[in-house]
């Protein structure tokens, strides 16, 4: 499944809740690639659990390429949370002349 949100195209249309535009201006590359036969394409990652429900489990386009390895953001960032000390976290891809990106993280002690 490709998460999409429908694009009303400059105007209220039936079923849409939120009128909105799905324009890129002056970006034509932007906009064949994430409009897609009126749908905008939000590179968000969901899973459907037994019941339904939809699990946001992170972006398409949060992935850091170091030295030809795609790493996860999301899961460093996991992995981080799971330590008790740790209050909040972020993980970046930092620039890198030799891997092209580093990993980044930054985090926070404290409770939660």
């Amino acid at each position: 499944m490709k998460p999409a949100v429908r694009c009303c195209e400059y105007r209220r249309t039936p079923g849409c809740t939120w009128p909105h535009c799905c324009r890129y201006l002056h970006a034509p590359e932007h906009q064949s690639k994430y409009v897609q036969d009126g749908w905008n394409i939000t590179g968000d990652l969901y899973r459907v659990d037994s019941d339904g429900y939809f699990w946001h489990e992170g972006r398409t386009d949060d992935l850091i390429v170091s030295a030809g390895y795609k790493i996860s953001a999301v899961e460093i960032e996991a992995a981080l949370m799971a330590h008790p000390k740790v209050a909040e976290c972020a993980v970046i891809g930092a620039p890198s002349k030799e891997r092209g990106e580093i990993v980044k993280p930054s985090w926070f002690f404290g409770e939660r």
